[in-house]
């Protein structure tokens, strides 16, 4: 029974939702290369979503990174997030540079600020030197 028969010299039929050609070997090379491209194509966007940043829940309220355990003692583990732009409203994050900002500031009121309450006054500096003064 071993009866094949190729076709061949078959021209390109027209591709076409309403079409009845018939379609040759090299418009099907061309529709399997296709579809091999866009299957690495989605095999890649795959191994995107695996490494993205992607919420908790259907609530979209929290975000747990991976990596180790971050570890008080030691300071070690955790996940580091970099390239953080200044927080400028009430929700947003604070980054390094403006944490240390306001650490500086406050170690400087503590070594070299005055000891004394000002209320806008001009005059001498006023001492609470009575036995119930704070």
């Amino acid at each position: 029974m071993n009866a094949e028969r190729t076709i061949t010299n078959v021209g390109a039929g027209q591709v076409t939702s309403n079409s009845t050609d018939a379609i040759n070997g090299s418009q099907l090379f061309a529709t399997n290369s296709a579809v091999n491209n866009n299957s690495n194509s989605i095999n890649s966007i795959n191994v995107l979503a695996q490494n993205s940043v992607q919420y908790d829940n259907s609530t979209h309220n929290s975000i747990t990174l991976g990596g180790t355990t971050y570890n008080s003692s030691t300071h070690t583990g955790g996940t580091k997030i970099i390239n953080v732009a200044d927080g400028s409203n009430a929700g947003d994050a604070v980054n390094y540079s403006q944490l240390t900002n306001v650490s500086n500031s406050v170690n400087n009121i503590y070594t070299t600020g005055t000891k004394y309450f000002h209320a806008n006054s001009t005059g001498a500096d006023s001492q609470a030197t009575r036995p119930q003064s704070a």
